[in-house]
């Protein structure tokens, strides 16, 4: 912005006109507060870090909030490595990922993003280097990272980040030359290099490169006297020109170029006003000026001196800014400006978010755009208005039933100029025609007999023909398709007549469409179906649903057509969805919410773009459809719209390409190329990596040194091989859209998409180098191609290894060498210790074969025991699992596993063999092949019997296997135990915790065993615990178990969470009791939500 733009601004200030109250459409805010998680309303700070971050300051401990969620930084006595103080003052952040907090009384903290750590510097009168006081008021970014910091006793300091040295400036009352006054509030480094301190004795200027101090008091050009007001904000503008904010005197500009000020107020004739204590200024990207006040909103001032907006808060409108005393303005790197307020947190403004223009008037069924822009609007239950978008200014036309000149009917349901002049106008009342100029209103009733007869409801339609010039056609809700001569004023109606050529299909008549490619059809949609009606014959022909052709017509209940230039019909329905029909091939393709984006299956309308797009009005709001790709694009209430419920009839294409859609709220009303996506694709951060679901932490013994979003590469043990990580998009516009894409070169063939997913499990993962690339797209589907990566090495076993190979070649020479000294002894002892070296030699040998053998054995069994778990868990999209595995020895006896019926029926077993070790070993393997085989073709029951029949034949002694076996499909729930403890079923509707238990002997213990099963309806929200004895069974050093009663208790906590979350606190318990000491059995949990 130009030294001319700002004084453009200048005059909008000193004139204190073109203020206006902000509409409800123009500027819509998002709230972030202690609702969302925020720690606390009193917001002093906002900053954004290098990742992408926003960090947010309050009274009450530092917030970093990710789009999702709110992560809250307190002081911990207890921990060294946390924030010095909770109170917030100031925030800044450097491009190598640090935040620097200036807090209240615990003087300046450092946040690390390598190690997610602080680092403080405390106040210590026994350090002269050190900081100058703990409580750091404002910060400033200088040359080469360092920093200047303000306080409100101690003057100021100059901190050099990398020696860790202050610099102390303060008031010399001996010394013209020093600081004003040790009191600063604000301070401030500008692009020349030099300082500028406000304090609460005025404001001064520091010269580094001197040393020298300059004091300005604040005297506008033209202005004898010198304010007394004191300086709460500075801000420098692209130009280089600083902004002074006072507490009760507006802004003081200042030009470095003249070393004038000049004084802007936002209410001059007012010096007491609110408008005049300003506590936050801001130019955005786009050249607005942003000005926070102490008690009266937000203003933006408007480039080029068109005005000012003020923004205030308004309770009954969420979507106002949440308080009017701001206390901090900033931008991101997307655009988006963050508004902190004194009381009730933060307000973000995404300007890309109101993409549409609102009107928010009664509900509007009808448009007609004149010639000279003038805009006619048919209301439902309001009768019509003329808009004159040019002047602002709305003529109404209301039914009074006693006023016989005025309009006769209080429902507009379709508009129509014709080439005379001459509006026409379909009614709850009948057909009325309508002169503008000399504003005179004619009723024609379709039924004359009868005033209230619903033949006299006219539907969304009223075409002329060029053919057939004079004639209207529209359709009636009872009355048939009606054709109307405009000179005579004859209504001739044509009804149903039954099945014949020349009957249509119905008297509830809709939609009537002209068809573009030829002048004598008349395309008709009613209830029934489609009705393709010669003008010329006078004959109908047909097309309905046919529930047995899923090439028919969707749904019969039509509500408007529009014929493309390549002879397709498009037919909008309710219920149905979008119709695309080939009059050449006569068949439909239909896009319904099952098959496609569309959002809705209720379609009122569409309009075509001159782009080849259409745009279709719905009660899930207005999409957008690429006919050639079939591609949806949807946009809702959060877009700017008038409401996500549209009205039937209520759309309309003006000849300039604008587009209207009317709806419950009111209605939109822009040009296409207008509605353009928000283009900043999302940074994408790596956020959390975990071993067995367990966080990993950082640390030298550790897999990670720094924080996962630092790292580039991870080195893991062979054993290392069930991972988790998780991920998010920072974008802050309607961040819950954002979709994500990843892939694990080297596992994965191609990248998974899977939505707004923000983490990913890998099990049983083989050794070798594995990429794990993550990307991301906005809710607009502007994709972050790049995104993040991050490479995994999983190292081979020991004895896989080729150092582990050249030893076995050293260790084969070294017996060869070995056999022949032997030998060579042997021959020399002679017979004597023949028998004696034989015979010691056959020992060593045979204990040798034998350990090898074992260990052979047992490290084969455990590589046998891991392929058998499933390497995935389903990804369905109603349910959600999680699973848990500790062995208690390196064979385990506890079992997993999950397959998919072919009628779509998810079989999930959990299994607990008695013992462990090679034998329990067994006993798995045997029913993950009976699982495997017949589990999805055979009931619970039968499957039960099979099974234990089976294990009691092949003799395995005392060894058997208690199961669990549960199926579900579509919220059905068919569960059965055999010997295992009892399920958990949390219900989320009546917020309580049930037992699911099933008393059934283990399988294999006797043959002819009868197992019960049990049926169930899950409902969205419930969450079931499936566990093995080992949990409950757990000891701790003192030999106290852990019990059923503290699962049950620890579940009911933590059942409205995760299911991974709820794994998580299960297990860290687990670990907590056992303290170190290895579990005397296995433990498996597996929980499953129903969504």
């Amino acid at each position: 912005m130009n030294f001319q733009q700002y004084f453009l601004f200048g005059m909008v200030f000193f004139m204190g006109f073109f203020i206006e109250k902000a509409r409800t459409d123009d500027v819509r805010f998002k709230q972030l507060t202690i609702k969302e998680g925020l720690s606390q309303s009193r917001v002093s700070a906002i900053v954004q870090d290098s990742k992408g971050f926003i960090w947010i300051g309050t009274e009450d401990g530092l917030n970093r909030y990710d789009g999702y969620e709110v992560e809250v930084f307190s002081f911990n006595p207890q921990d060294t490595l946390s924030i010095s103080n909770q109170v917030i003052n100031s925030l800044a952040a450097d491009e190598a990922g640090n935040v620097w907090i200036g807090s209240g009384f615990g003087g300046l903290n450092k946040y690390s993003s390598k190690n997610g750590k602080f680092v403080a510097y405390r106040y210590d009168p026994d350090k002269p280097q050190g900081i100058t006081s703990g409580n750091i008021i404002s910060i400033s970014r200088g040359n080469r990272g360092n920093l200047w910091l303000s306080s409100n006793v101690g003057g100021f300091d100059y901190f050099d980040t990398k020696a860790g040295m202050f610099t102390h400036y303060r008031h010399d009352p001996n010394n013209s030359n020093s600081l004003i006054d040790d009191r600063t509030i604000f301070i401030h480094n500008d692009s020349r290099n030099t300082v500028w301190i406000a304090t609460l004795s005025g404001l001064d200027r520091f010269y580094p490169g001197t040393g020298k101090f300059r004091h300005y008091s604040l005297i506008a050009d033209g202005e004898t006297a010198p304010s007394r007001q004191i300086v709460t904000c500075v801000y420098e503008n692209r130009e280089g020109l600083i902004l002074f904010g006072t507490d009760s005197d507006g802004i003081y500009r200042f030009d470095p170029r003249t070393e004038k000020f000049t004084n802007f107020k936002l209410e001059p004739g007012n010096p007491d006003s609110p408008s005049n204590q300003v506590t936050a200024i801001l130019e955005d990207r786009s050249g607005f000026l942003w000005i926070g006040t102490l008690g009266n909103g937000l203003y933006r001032a408007e480039k080029y001196g068109n005005g000012i907006t003020q923004f205030l808060s308004h309770p009954s409108d969420h979507t106002s800014l949440s308080q009017d005393f701001i206390t901090a303005l900033f931008e991101d790197l997307t655009g988006e400006i963050w508004v902190g307020t004194d009381l009730n947190g933060v307000s973000k403004i995404d300007r890309s978010a109101t993409k549409f223009k609102a009107f928010n008037v009664p509900p509007v069924r009808a448009f007609w755009l004149d010639d000279d822009g003038i805009l006619w609007l048919g209301m439902a239950g309001q009768g019509l208005d003329r808009v004159d978008r040019a002047n602002n200014r709305v003529k109404s036309y209301r039914y009074n039933s006693g006023d016989k000149r005025g309009i006769p009917a209080e429902n507009i349901r379709a508009i129509y100029k014709d080439s005379e002049g001459i509006f026409w106008l379909a009614s709850n009342r009948g057909l009325i025609r309508f002169d503008s100029v000399k504003e005179v209103f004619d009723l024609f009733r379709v039924s004359l007999a009868d005033p209230f007869d619903q033949a006299n409801i006219l539907n969304y339609n009223i075409v002329e023909l060029p053919d057939l010039p004079g004639v209207i056609w529209f359709g009636s809700s009872g009355g048939g398709l009606c054709r109307f001569d405009k000179k005579s004023k004859e209504l001739t109606q044509i009804f149903y007549r039954g099945a014949r050529p020349d009957s249509i299909s119905a008297n509830f008549v809709r939609a009537v469409a002209p068809s573009k490619l030829d002048p004598k059809i008349l395309w008709i949609g009613s209830f029934l179906g489609v009705s393709r009606f010669n003008i010329e014959t006078g004959e109908f022909h047909y097309y309905s649903n046919d529930p047995d052709n899923p090439k028919s017509l969707s749904s019969n209940n039509i509500m408007d057509f529009f014929e493309d230039d390549n002879g397709y019909l498009w037919i909008s329905t309710y219920g149905g969805g979008l119709n695309r029909f080939n009059p050449k091939t006569e068949e439909f393709v239909v896009f319904t919410t099952q098959n496609s984006g569309l959002p809705s299956n209720s379609i009122y309308g569409l309009l075509p773009d001159n782009h080849g797009n259409f745009w279709l009005s719905s009660n899930r709001g207005i999409s957008k459809f690429n006919p050639a790709t079939n591609v949806f694009k949807n946009f809702t209430v959060d877009d700017g719209l008038q409401s996500d419920e549209f009205n039937g009839g209520g759309f309309y294409l003006g000849d300039t390409g604008e587009m209207f859609f009317g709806g419950i709220g009111g209605y939109n009303a822009f040009f296409p190329e207008s509605i353009e996506d928000n283009p900043f694709p999302p940074r994408v951060v790596l956020t959390d990596f975990k071993l067995f679901n367990q966080s990993v932490p950082i640390g030298n013994e550790s897999p990670l040194n720094q924080h996962i979003s630092e790292t580039r590469h991870i080195n893991l043990a062979h054993w290392q091989n069930d991972i988790s990580i998780e991920y998010v998009a920072i974008h802050y516009y309607r961040s819950v859209d954002n979709s994500y894409a990843y892939m694990l070169e080297n596992y994965d063939t191609d990248w998974q998409y899977v939505g707004s997913k923000r983490f990913v499990n890998y099990t049983n993962l083989d050794p070798g180098d594995y990429t794990f690339r993550v990307k991301a797209a906005n809710s607009d589907g502007v994709w972050n191609e790049t995104g993040t990566t991050v490479k995994i090495t999983i190292q081979s076993p020991w004895w896989e290894t080729n150092w582990a190979y050249a030893g076995y070649g050293i260790m084969f020479v070294t017996g060869l060498f070995g056999v022949d000294r032997i030998q060579r002894f042997r021959l020399t002892q002679r017979e004597r210790n023949k028998a004696q070296i034989r015979e010691a030699e056959l020992r060593a040998k045979v204990a040798e074969s034998e350990n090898a053998r074992k260990s052979k054995e047992l490290e084969e069994a455990r590589h046998l025991q891991l392929s058998l778990l499933p390497e995935k868990l389903p990804d369905l999209p109603n349910l959600e699992i999680a699973v848990y595995m500790k062995t208690a020895t390196e064979v385990g006896g506890d079992y997993y596993d999950y397959n998919i019926s072919a009628d779509g029926t998810l079989n999930i077993a959990l299994g607990d063999a008695t013992g462990h070790g090679m034998r329990a070993g067994t006993v798995v393997t045997l029913m993950k092949g009976l699982f495997s085989a017949d589990s999805g073709r055979m009931d619970i029951a039968s499957f039960f019997r099979q099974s234990s029949e089976t294990i009691k034949e092949l003799r395995f002694g005392r060894m058997m296997m208690a199961f669990i076996l549960l199926k579900i499909k579509d919220k059905n729930l068919l569960f059965s135990s055999a010997g295992m403890p009892p399920a958990l079923l949390y219900r989320h509707s009546k917020l309580s915790l049930e037992e699911i238990a099933v008393n059934g002997l283990p399988l294999g213990a006797m043959k002819n065993s009868e197992y019960l099963v049990k049926q169930d309806t899950l409902a969205s929200g419930d969450t079931l615990l499936l566990m093995s004895d080992g949990l409950p069974e757990l000891k701790n050093p003192a030999g106290e178990m852990f019990d059923y009663p503290r699962v049950q208790q620890i579940f009911g906590e933590v059942a409205e969470k995760s299911s991974q979350e709820i794994i998580d606190r299960l297990s860290k318990a687990a670990d907590l009791w056992r303290k170190n000491t290895p579990p005397d059995d296995d433990i498996t949990l597996m929980v499953i939500k129903i969504h």
